[in-house]
């Protein structure tokens, strides 16, 4: 951003945010690079007409006050305001760790969330939140971090609720933490493979039946149980990322045939495998 007009008053950077007030004032052509962020505008004060290209797509308008305009992560864009008064201007990058934190509190598949490419959408609630950070960013107060935090969350939270491309869904099984680590790692690196019972209770040094009996305690499963969501687990994940077939999907994670994957991906997920990556 090369641009004078659009060096920022102000940046503040937060774990997950960095949010930086602009002066709009003159036009110009300006191109924002790809960003590992996702890339928010929110137009504070002021009306004028912005046409912006992205990814070879143009989208023309007014933008005004509490609008807010969305370049997802990775997407490249030309900007070229057409100046009649001058205005302020939010820019909010938000930071990939914030998806994956709110992912894992929420036991949400991180893989499913990409946000739209909006351009002037009036977002009133939007518009206050981010200016409500900027204000916190801009005078922290001691022992009072964890509001700043909340503000980020509720911001990230609010943008997967309107924005996010496509449906949220739980990820099944979430992963769980406890004292059976040697076993998890190897589930989760042999999951297309036969995993006998014998060879998880040998790594943890322990009788087939005790092992049995401690992971189920741990993890509120049977180890069979265990694996078979990993499995499913696991197909979620191709279906979501990949263009593998069911039936290779199915082989990938460890199930003996397509119809062996539908079963157990409809008991736990509630849907079959085509209509889930339909969705």
């Amino acid at each position: 951003m090369k641009d004078s007009m659009l060096s920022p008053t102000e940046t503040h950077q937060s774990d997950n945010t960095v949010v930086s007030h602009y002066l709009y004032q003159q036009g110009g052509t300006f191109t924002l690079p790809p960003m590992h962020g996702d890339h928010l505008s929110i137009t504070l004060n002021g009306a004028n007409i912005m046409e912006r290209y992205l990814d070879g797509k143009r989208q023309h308008g007014m933008i005004r006050p509490g609008e807010v305009t969305i370049v997802p992560r990775e997407a490249q864009s030309t900007w070229t305001p057409h100046i009649t008064t001058p205005s302020t201007v939010l820019h909010v990058m938000i930071l990939p760790q914030l998806w994956a934190t709110l992912a894992d509190d929420n036991e949400i598949d991180i893989a499913r969330l990409q946000l739209r490419e909006d351009f002037a959408t009036p977002d009133p609630l939007l518009a206050h939140l981010s200016l409500t950070l900027l204000n916190e960013l801009q005078h922290p107060m001691i022992g009072l971090r964890s509001y700043t935090d909340a503000l980020i969350r509720t911001l990230g939270l609010h943008l997967l609720s309107r924005y996010n491309v496509r449906d949220i869904k739980p990820v099944i099984g979430a992963r769980v933490h406890h004292r059976f680590q040697k076993s998890l790692d190897y589930i989760e690196a042999h999951l297309a493979e036969d995993i006998p019972l014998g060879d998880l209770a040998a790594l943890e040094g322990l009788s087939v039946y005790h092992f049995s009996q401690t992971f189920k305690e741990q993890t509120g499963q049977s180890p069979h149980q265990y694996i078979l969501t990993e499995r499913v687990r696991r197909a979620q994940h191709l279906l979501d990322t990949t263009r593998l077939s069911v039936t290779e999907i199915a082989q990938e994670v460890g199930f003996s045939s397509q119809s062996h994957l539908h079963r157990h991906f409809k008991r736990l997920v509630g849907t079959t495998p085509g209509t889930y990556r339909a969705t």
